[in-house]
């Protein structure tokens, strides 16, 4: 009877009814059965948002300084190895350690820039099946390092110092060559070109500083149409809704007393959306939909270090969540499909300043941001928490 009051209604239910004790109601009996709700009905509300509203836009510079960093970390990754003969600065030199006076052995790779340079000559020059006597402590003075060039406990580690060391292998490496190969395991790309690499380089840093941007940039513009909007909804409703999430939360995952301001912005925030999805009859067809889905699924290998994946693997994995049987990643999806719109209709109708800045400006920028949200939330909690202690020393 609820379901077909609210189809039937001709006003706009918040979320869902919520069932409450009502001790004014008869008990059960055998024939008849009594239930209670709450029903939050949307007000009339403006949304008055216009070129008059403005909203800051950043983007970070790409500089060529950033571009030069990434490409020497992508070189230190794919470095180029060979097999030597004779040991140099640099070097990494395989071998079996054995105590001088004791029974411990160990396999293992001796980096050569990691030994103390006091100690470095014992080692430059050495060849295959050579051996040398060395000194642990003094060839590796930090515990740490010690530790790992034998890969063996700190402790362990402690206890040795005069040993063998009977060289097996010797391999050195080198920058790889800024050719086709490197690019292609750099990017996952074919790239033919250094400029070509340099630019695909270029787009790489820039995709993380863009998804922040576009983060802040959308937090800001909600921000500014929450204040063109006048909804105002019934605080004894938005305490009974947040106490209904909290009750019915998953116990892994419970709900702050601490989260009602946030949890209540957002409530606002999906209805003007809402209203704003009606008004101009935003829709997701089902290609737009299997886009999502490759966004999604595109964005997960990325997170994977997989930038590159064949366009079958995507369709495939869209397609699998486009066919989840129980339609709750097709829901998200269709709703983070509709938020994109949203957003995208309400910065054609505002005014957004443009800046490009530095990634260093950014940087300060949005620690000063974060630290300014965090205050203006945990003001709000504060003031909403005395409020509860009022209310319940009042009853």
């Amino acid at each position: 009877a609820l379901t077909q009051y609210i189809k039937d209604s001709e006003h706009d239910i918040i979320g869902m009814p919520l069932s409450y004790l009502d001790e004014t109601l008869p008990p059960f009996n055998n024939e008849d059965f009594y239930f209670s709700f709450k029903l939050g009905f949307t007000p009339e509300f403006d949304i008055n948002i216009s070129d008059k509203v403005t909203v800051d836009e950043y983007e970070v510079e790409i500089t060529d300084e950033m571009v030069n960093e990434t490409i020497e970390r992508m070189s230190k990754q794919f470095e180029d190895t060979t097999q030597v003969d004779v040991a140099e600065a640099g070097d990494f030199i395989a071998g079996k350690v054995t105590e001088k006076e004791g029974n411990f052995e160990v396999d293992t790779l001796i980096p050569l820039k990691r030994v103390a340079e006091s100690q470095l000559p014992l080692f430059v020059g050495l060849t295959k099946e050579d051996t040398v006597e060395f000194d642990l402590s003094e060839a590796f003075p930090d515990a740490k390092q010690r530790s790992l060039a034998l890969g063996i406990k700190e402790e362990e580690a402690e206890k040795l110092s005069h040993c063998h060391f009977a060289v097996t292998d010797i391999t050195r490496t080198s920058a790889p060559k800024m050719d086709a190969e490197f690019f292609k395991k750099a990017t996952g790309e074919d790239l033919e070109t250094e400029e070509d690499f340099r630019n695909k380089v270029r787009d790489l840093i820039h995709v993380p500083h863009k998804e922040n941007s576009d983060m802040l940039l959308n937090y800001d513009i909600r921000t500014a149409v929450l204040g063109a909007s006048n909804l105002k909804i019934s605080e004894e409703f938005t305490k009974a809704w947040f106490d209904h999430l909290q009750r019915s939360a998953d116990e892994k995952q419970p709900i702050k007393a601490s989260d009602y301001t946030s949890y209540v912005e957002q409530l606002h925030w999906e209805i003007i959306t809402g209203k704003l999805a009606k008004e101009h009859d935003l829709k997701v067809s089902e290609d737009e939909l299997k886009d999502e889905a490759r966004k999604f699924a595109k964005k997960l290998f990325a997170q994977m270090g997989m930038g590159s994946v064949p366009e079958e693997q995507l369709d495939n994995i869209a397609q699998m969540y486009l066919d989840d049987e129980k339609g709750e990643q097709k829901a998200k999806l269709r709703k983070d499909a509709i938020t994109e719109k949203t957003f995208t209709l309400i910065k054609s109708q505002i005014t957004l300043n443009q800046h490009v800045i530095s990634s260093e400006e950014y940087t300060t920028m949005m620690d000063k941001r974060n630290k300014e949200i965090e205050e203006k939330f945990n003001q709000t909690t504060e003031e909403t928490a005395v409020e509860a202690v009022e209310e319940k020393s009042a009853e």
